[in-house]
């Protein structure tokens, strides 16, 4: 392996989410392709265990929001991509940008990727317009609004930048059958971290709407966060202690998943709603506000229903349709397993990631 192609991932982030998933999958997969892999990392991430058992080494780097300043830990970072004779950097973040695609540009012959998952706009600065126009080969994003958002405050033509598209891959797991009791609560849930972007606020007032409404249903929290606290005081603060539940984070999303009648998604943005597609694998219907990538993941009245963007009122009333159509729910669910299967299977996307490899190496001579 030591004549392989070396490919270098970076991601610097300590707590694990959608990002950290899907640069963990990469790496054990190119590893498995003849490629050398490595993978960039914080000391004190909490996702290390994950890497365990692959062929995928892993260096340790300490890191500061200001390490880019920083010339003795740029002039590390170009020896280590030069001894380890990197050809492509493939990176996570504008932090990941800032430090290893800069010192990789500095070395010069490595190829740099930054793959943007997150649909909102970067800052506008000068900095950054320097750093996608003279820095970034190619720009690897997760869906369509991700790239839109990308030129958002920066004034760029999409005629300057590489940006080339790649969903989230997903296992196709085995279908459960699940019976809906008609004499029973609905059971709806989420699975995200407690971060304002997750919506959290939006989702209780629906589910105070729903009660206020004698709807009878449950509500299961799956992840953690910083708004934890907040969020469990708002729950008692509404009346809504006998329909929530907080489970804390899960490590095995089908169990928790399968017990669901319908999937509630109330992020205020998404890259890529993940684990809205892991629900629809699990023919669970979904329920998201139109915003940001969801239309690119939920078609709606097909697989699931789209709510104006957040409308706590119109997000409760989707729900509500579904309490009154049960028969929605096995319609919109076996709909949305196939749509998933179609377009977010991890083979296809897997095989389209391999072919982008190959091509990007070939155009740096590797």
């Amino acid at each position: 392996m030591t004549d392989a192609p070396h490919i270098c991932l970076v991601n610097l982030s300590q707590r694990w989410g959608g990002g950290e998933k899907w640069h963990v999958e990469a790496a054990r997969f190119l590893s498995t392709q003849g490629y050398r892999v490595s993978m960039l990392v914080h000391p004190a991430a909490d996702w290390l265990d994950r890497l365990a058992g692959s062929e995928v080494g892993v260096k340790k780097m300490a890191h500061s929001g200001l390490s880019f300043l920083n010339p003795f830990q740029l002039g590390k970072l170009r020896r280590f991509l030069r001894q380890q004779k990197v050809r492509l950097v493939l990176l996570n973040g504008s932090n990941e940008l800032k430090t290893a695609g800069l010192a990789a540009h500095l070395t010069g012959g490595i190829k740099v990727v930054y793959r943007r998952g997150l649909a909102h706009p970067p800052k506008g600065t000068r900095l950054n317009r320097w750093l996608f126009t003279k820095v970034v080969d190619t720009f690897l994003v997760n869906s369509r609004m991700t790239a839109q958002q990308l030129l958002h405050n920066l004034n760029l033509d999409p005629a300057e930048l590489d940006i080339q598209l790649l969903y989230n891959g997903l296992e196709i797991p085995e279908p459960v059958p699940h019976a809906i009791r008609m004499d029973a609560p609905m059971v709806l849930g989420m699975a995200a971290r407690m971060v304002p972007q997750k919506g959290h606020d939006l989702l209780l007032e629906a589910a105070r709407i729903l009660k206020k409404n004698h709807l009878s249903f449950l509500l299961h929290l799956a992840g953690d966060g910083p708004l934890r606290p907040e969020l469990e005081a708002k729950v008692l603060e509404l009346g809504l202690s006998k329909e929530v539940v907080f489970h804390g984070f899960v490590h095995e999303m089908g169990p928790f998943l399968q017990e669901l009648d319908v999937y509630v998604c109330s992020s205020r943005f998404e890259g890529f709603g993940f684990s809205m597609v892991e629900a629809m694998l699990n023919e669970k219907p979904v329920v998201a506000f139109d915003a940001s990538s969801n239309p690119e993941v939920v078609q709606h009245r097909l697989t699931g229903l789209l709510a104006p963007a957040f409308d706590a009122r119109a997000f409760a009333e989707a729900i509500a349709r579904y309490m009154r159509n049960p028969q929605l729910i096995a319609e919109h669910g076996q709909e949305g397993r196939a749509f998933a299967i179609r377009n977010f299977a991890q083979e296809r996307q897997q095989a389209i990631f391999k072919t982008l490899i190959e091509s990007w190496l070939l155009a740096r001579g590797t």
